[in-house]
């Protein structure tokens, strides 16, 4: 081994120092002498017994840093390894990347090996750890096959889980296509031979009994569908498992004696129903009448009173006949409004095309007294109108001790009732019943136009639209400021206020005269704004009924401003507040006004008109065909003529198109919609 050069200090030996020459045959001399030998031996002893101790532990301290050069590196390695398996288990490594991911993170471990190891040993290391590499290596190669089998076995489960669903539509192709999935995947996968076999027969097993699991449970109160499911269970599914089919075949004896339950329980209350009918008092007739008439559900209670107190009297068979006619009436009652009225339709039409006899007029009369109870009882509370229909099922009070801030969550859940009272009644329906919008009234009439605009507003937004404008409307023969209030819950003026604010303003300011008390003659007296405001909206429109709600709505608004410039009204603010109350601006369109909702301008609207593209229009008229004028226009042609065509506001932001003075429809008679916004 190569020395290094260390100087007086490294493995030089001290030289002996030069010894005295002694005479020849002076024994004293030579005694001298020798001891100086002895001593000298005795330092050259002592050198090289301190550079052996120097050496020895040189090389003990080579063999530590060899050492732990191997043991930190093979660790580095270890977790390596250990880190890129678990990535490939649980997917965060690519499996195709994996082992080039090992090579180029061992390769910079392995060139961050101690660079002061010894020469001598460097070699000897590096092949140690290469060796461990190589072997780490073969480590990942093993976690990849692993996961590929992991896959093969989830590919497998996933193929199984939708052929299964798969099974009833063909049970001989997709058991095959599963039989093949397992015999041709599974070699591949994690699971033994054993265990594919038994996944076999589990598949077939579970598969089969979830099949005739299926059929027997669509049989519960179906005796045709049970007994196929009965007979199914017979003939096949071979490899069901014998206590599943012992257990669907006990289900099967427990459906058959439930439905015989069922009809015996519903033959019982037809013969009671029958015999209900049979006993009516005279003292009940007329009110069993007026009810039977109306077409709402009876109570049986009521009915089995009825029944006893007529029981041998005159009105027997008349009792009977209005029971019938209550039977028929209730379904009928349960029927959206629209249908009631289709229904009535029908039978006017039979009387028309076949004459009259007593079988269709009394059916006429029948469904025309559902018609009209449901609708006086629509008009005076919708909310009980459906619940005595059977709309609704229940109608807990309202807990109005609680204030607004309380009664808030109590409408949210009273909301999806009166949409479902909406739809049967074909109008927007309050979620209040009359009693209750009277107490809603006097707790917001208790509070300041500002404080009951904030409050409306936050009803509105609680209910929704649609439910809003029902407690419009409900609100519409108390209050006339609540209804617009609530109409307009959501509207703002330009400078940032709530519409409702100046409406209710203008309310109070109307009622105590603040708004028409000015020093200075107006520009328009108060009794001239009606008549403005009229002109205003003359002919924007399509009936007098909704010009005249936005003419009073708009009165209101203008007392608010009145009141607010010290019952001082320019003629500027009296069309302010009409742009107010139609939520946007009038324009002239074709010779036509109309009115634009906030956001559309004139231009808008023109150009909407000479965009619109006939497959537009043919969505509504699926025909190809619509009707202008009273005539028949393919829709293509009618396209064309459009941007000419003078327009009627339907709903805010939406058009229908006038020709001859007269909507545009399609066959079905409704009118063609055309949206700007």
């Amino acid at each position: 081994m190569a020395t290094i050069p260390m100087g007086n200090f490294g493995q030089a030996v001290a030289a002996p120092a030069p010894m005295a020459r002694i005479p020849r045959g002076d024994p004293l001399g030579e005694a001298v002498q020798r001891t100086g030998q002895i001593a000298q031996n005795i330092v050259v002893d002592a050198a090289a017994e301190e550079t052996k101790r120097q050496r020895e532990a040189k090389d003990a301290a080579d063999r530590a840093r060899t050492l732990t050069t191997l043991t930190r590196t093979k660790d580095r390695l270890a977790d390596l390894h250990d880190e890129i398996n678990q990535g490939v288990l649980d997917g965060t490594v690519p499996k195709d990347k994996a082992e080039s991911e090992f090579e180029q993170r061992h390769k910079k471990v392995m060139a961050e090996i101690d660079p002061d190891l010894p020469d001598h040993v460097r070699p000897m290391v590096q092949a140690e750890l290469e060796g461990v590499a190589s072997r780490l290596g073969n480590g990942v190669r093993k976690a990849v096959t692993q996961r590929n089998r992991q896959d093969v076995t989830a590919g497998i489960s996933e193929t199984l889980e939708y052929l299964q669903r798969q099974y009833r539509a063909d049970p001989a192709r997709t058991t095959q296509q599963a039989m093949d999935t397992i015999d041709q995947l599974g070699p591949h996968s994690t699971l033994a031979p054993e265990q594919l076999a038994k996944m076999k027969q589990a598949w077939k097993e579970g598969t089969q009994y979830t099949t005739a699991y299926e059929l027997v449970s669509a049989g519960r109160n179906d005796r045709k569908a049970l007994q196929a499911a009965e007979k199914a269970l017979a003939d096949g599914f071979p490899d069901l498992d014998p206590q599943k089919r012992a257990t669907l075949t006990d289900r099967i004896a427990a459906y058959h004696l439930h439905l015989d339950q069922k009809a015996e329980l519903a033959a019982q209350r037809a013969q009671r129903e029958a015999e209900r009918r049979m006993r009516k008092a005279e003292a009940e007739f007329n009110v069993f009448q007026s009810l039977a008439d109306k077409g709402t559900v009876l109570a049986p209670e009521y009915i089995d009173r009825a029944l006893q107190a007529t029981a041998g009297t005159p009105y027997a068979a008349g009792i009977k006949q209005l029971a019938q006619q209550a039977a028929a009436g209730a379904s009928i009652a349960s029927q959206p409004l629209r249908v009631q009225q289709q229904a009535l339709d029908q039978v006017n039409a039979l009387i028309a095309q076949q004459g009259r006899s007593p079988e269709l007029d009394k059916r006429r009369e029948q469904i025309e007294k559902v018609l009209r109870g449901s609708q006086q009882d629509v008009e005076r509370d919708p909310l009980r109108a459906g619940l005595e229909r059977g709309v609704i099922t229940a109608l807990r009070p309202l807990d109005m001790s609680k204030g607004i801030g309380g009664l808030l969550p109590q409408l949210q859940e009273r909301t999806p009732m009166a949409e479902r009272v909406g739809l049967w009644a074909g109008r927007r329906v309050s979620p209040l019943t009359g009693e209750e919008s009277e107490q809603l009234k006097a707790q917001l009439d208790a509070l300041p136009p500002k404080e009951k605009a904030g409050a409306v507003a936050m009803i509105a937004q609680a209910i929704g639209a649609d439910a809003a404008a029902g407690l419009s409307q409900q609100m519409d023969q108390k209050d006339a400021g609540l209804k617009f209030a609530f109409r307009y819950a959501n509207g703002w003026t330009t400078a940032g206020r709530r519409v409702s604010e100046l409406i209710l303003a203008g309310q109070q300011a109307k009622k105590d005269g603040t708004s028409t008390k000015g020093e200075k003659t107006p520009e328009l007296k108060v009794a001239q704004w009606s008549s403005h405001v009229a002109t205003e909206l003359q002919g924007l429109f399509p009936s007098q009924a909704v010009a005249d709600d936005m003419r009073e709505a708009a009165l209101l608004i203008a007392h608010g401003l009145a009141a607010e410039e010290s019952g001082q009204l320019r003629t500027k603010d009296l069309d302010r507040a009409v742009r107010f109350a139609i939520n946007g601006s009038i324009a002239e369109y074709n010779g036509r006004r109309v009115p634009l909702p906030v956001g559309v301008t004139e231009d808008m609207l023109e150009k909407r008109m000479r965009t619109v593209t006939a497959a537009e229009i043919a969505k509504q008229a699926p025909e190809g065909l619509v009707r202008a004028g009273g005539v028949p226009i393919p829709v293509t042609e009618f396209v064309k003529t459009l941007p000419a065509q003078q327009l009627m506001p339907l709903r805010p932001g939406i058009y229908t198109p006038l020709v001859g003075g007269r909507p545009v429809i399609n066959a079905n008679g409704d009118p063609i919609a055309i949206g700007v916004r």
